[in-house]
């Protein structure tokens, strides 16, 4: 049996094994991330075969990912063989500590044992891709095979420009250059930098671990474009880039970044170059592929804050009980399901929202015509489940044509029907 526990400081989790691929994926930068001021929220579960620790943080509305803007990704540490068992009795522990789970950055689409373990301790859970990751799979190439490849306009500029600049690359963290690389950045077109000191801590462990590259391209002695790799098993990760704008016109940034290319295809033999998240058009001008990242949430149905989220993955119609009724395909409404709405004024709100809970509920007319102010709902008609509750304010949402805010749905409104009512006349009326 799974033992769990949380922790509130990277170091509790010393001796245990755990880690993941890639530099945001190590224990290390989670504790630089706590030495930054975040505050980890470390779920951890273990058992004889492994573990497993998901690194979490408080947010605003739930738990999330203990991240930041520098990491490309995020996901769960391991050791050993963590089962479906595990996972499990974490999802299970886990729902008496929070309402909703965020877990962005995730470089696959989620762990199937995780999402089936979420799922059956109650959770309602959905992945979405969230952002897109530019990368080269090198494939075996040459330096020489690959730059052959590229644009014609960016080969032209590196013909052109090439014999103005000066590239010095470093293999070991140096304060003076780093120094450099920071007043760059601050002449760049960039926007100020986020945490300088957390990613002068990244690139001083990134040193210490053999992984450092940092290139400076000069032009007349004097520095003008700077960038920050990192090299490991493989994959060369692309961190930080900047100019001058007083240099644009000679292109350093694009030269530099050429000469690090030749450096870990030809030298490093890495296998893949990683320019981290973002969809900017510069950056297909170097990577070749495109992935997606992805983001997963798990929800608990029964708490009404979560009722606004459920509403909103109900009305992507991917199960929609008035449609299925009705034999209507997924996605499309049934026109003789909706009132005739041609002006505010023209509809009669109790009537619509009668006909809303006889549809979205699968009540009979009969019974729906005699509600009164008084008669139960959520808690009260077993048909007005968590689930259906999102399906009922959504609709309401489409029919009366109002937009019900995330903290406005509580037990309360939802509790009788004259209350249920009261609100979505508010609503109409603008109060």
């Amino acid at each position: 049996m799974a033992a769990i526990s949380y922790h509130d400081s990277v170091s509790d989790l010393n001796g245990f094994g755990l880690s993941g691929q890639g530099p945001f994926a190590q224990l290390e930068w989670f504790a630089l991330l706590e030495q930054a001021g975040h505050r980890p929220l470390l779920a951890l579960a273990r058992d004889d075969h492994g573990a497993i620790c998901l690194p979490l943080a408080q947010g605003a509305d739930g738990l999330t990912a203990l991240t930041n803007w520098y990491a490309f990704t995020w996901s769960p540490l391991v050791s050993g063989k963590p089962s479906r068992a595990m996972w499990q009795a974490l999802a299970d522990d886990l729902s008496s500590r929070t309402h909703r789970i965020t877990l962005g950055k995730l470089a696959e689409e989620p762990d199937e044992d995780m999402m089936t373990a979420f799922r059956d301790a109650g959770w309602a859970a959905k992945a979405e891709i969230c952002d897109t990751n530019h990368v080269l799979d090198i494939g075996g190439r040459s330096y020489g095979d690959y730059l052959a490849s590229r644009p014609g306009p960016l080969r032209t500029t590196l013909r052109r420009k090439a014999k103005k600049i000066e590239i010095t690359l470093n293999r070991q963290f140096d304060p003076a250059d780093w120094a450099t690389y920071e007043a760059i950045y601050a002449e760049s077109w960039k926007g100020e930098e986020g945490d300088p000191a957390l990613l002068r801590a990244f690139a001083q462990w990134q040193s210490k671990a053999g992984h450092y590259l940092l290139g400076i391209a000069h032009a007349e002695g004097e520095p003008v474009a700077a960038q920050f790799w990192t090299v490991e098993d493989g994959t060369a990760y692309i961190h930080k880039l900047a100019h001058r704008e007083s240099a644009k016109p000679l292109s350093p940034g694009t030269v530099l970044t050429a000469a690090l290319l030749e450096q870990v295809i030809d030298r490093n033999r890495v296998s893949l170059v990683d320019f981290g998240t973002g969809d900017d058009p510069y950056k297909a001008d170097w990577m070749e592929l495109a992935r997606p990242r992805w983001q997963v949430t798990f929800l608990r149905p029964g708490e009404a804050r979560n009722w606004p989220m459920l509403a909103k993955w109900r009305a992507k119609r991917l199960f929609h009980p008035a449609q299925q009724r009705n034999g209507a395909p997924n996605g499309e409404l049934m026109a003789e399901n909706l009132p005739a709405i041609r002006d505010e004024d023209d509809i009669d709100t109790e009537l619509v929202l009668r006909q809303v809970l006889q549809d979205v509920l699968g009540l009979d007319a009969e019974r729906v015509a005699e509600f009164d102010a008084d008669t139960g709902l959520f808690g009260h008609l077993p048909e007005l489940d968590s689930m259906a509750v999102a399906g009922l304010l959504t609709e309401v949402e489409d029919r009366l044509g109002i937009l019900i805010e995330d903290d406005e749905v509580d037990g309360e409104m939802l509790e009788t029907f004259g209350a249920l009512l009261a609100f979505v006349t508010a609503k109409r009326e603008g109060d």
